[in-house]
C-alpha cells in the first residue's frame, strides 16, 4: 500500500478532479483497511469478494463499497439480507461478471449501483428496455443450478479460506508464531550478555 501511496503521490492529478475521485482501492482481504487507512486515508474502497459472510466484516468499516460475484447475491435469504443490510448503511453494491439479460435484469429489479459486464453495450439496452416497462426477470432452472453450484463451492473454499487465514486474514503459521513470541518466557539476564 506504501508503494501504491508513493506512486499516486509522484504523478500530479488533474486540477479539476483529484486521485481520489479517480481511484478506488479494491481489497479481497480485511487485512489490508488498516493499510488503506494508514498509506491512502482519503481514498474509497470496495470490498472484492465472492463470500456474503466474510464480506459482512466491511460493514463496520466505515467508506467500504461492494464488489461482489453476482451468483452468490442471487441466494435467497443470505443475498437479500446483505443487500438489505448494505442499503440501510449506504453502502455502494455492484455485482459481477453479469452477462445474461436475465441476471441484468435481477440485478436493476434489487436496486445494485451498478454491474460489471462483458457486454456493456446490451447492458444499456437492458436499462432502456427497463424504462420502458419491459421488466422480466425469469431465472432459468440452469441458472438456478448454476447460482446452487457456485454456492457450494463458496461454501467449500469460504471454509478453507477461514480455516487458513482467519476472519483478519492473519494465516494461522502467523498466529502460531505470535503466540509463541508473546507467550515466550524473558530470557535470563546473564544470557543476554553478548562476549566480545
Amino acid at each position: 500500500m506504501r508503494t501504491i501511496s508513493e506512486t499516486i503521490a509522484s504523478i500530479a492529478p488533474s486540477p479539476t478532479k483529484p486521485w481520489n475521485k479517480r481511484i478506488v482501492l479494491g481489497c479481497w482481504a480485511a487485512k489490508y483497511l488498516p493499510l488503506c487507512a494508514q498509506y491512502l486515508p482519503t481514498f474509497p474502497i470496495t470490498h472484492i469478494g465472492f463470500s456474503i459472510s466474510y464480506a459482512r466484516q466491511f460493514l463496520s468499516a466505515p467508506n467500504v463499497s461492494f464488489n461482489m460475484l453476482q451468483r452468490s447475491l442471487i441466494v435467497p435469504i443470505f443475498g437479500a439480507r446483505f443487500l438489505r443490510d448494505a442499503k440501510a448503511k449506504g453502502r455502494p453494491v455492484y455485482d459481477w461478471s453479469v452477462n445474461e439479460e436475465s441476471m441484468m435484469n435481477w440485478s436493476i429489479k434489487q436496486g445494485l449501483d451498478g454491474v460489471i459486464t462483458d457486454d456493456p453495450k446490451r447492458f444499456l439496452e437492458v436499462c432502456e428496455e427497463w424504462e420502458s416497462g419491459k421488466r422480466d426477470v425469469e431465472i432459468s432452472l440452469k441458472q438456478w443450478m448454476s447460482i446452487l453450484w457456485v454456492y457450494l463451492m463458496v461454501l467449500i473454499f469460504g471454509i478453507i479460506f477461514w480455516w487458513k487465514y482467519g476472519r483478519d486474514g492473519t494465516s494461522r503459521k502467523r498466529k502460531c508464531e505470535r503466540q509463541r513470541l508473546t507467550t515466550m518466557p524473558p530470557v535470563p539476564a546473564a544470557k543476554q550478555r553478548v562476549q566480545l
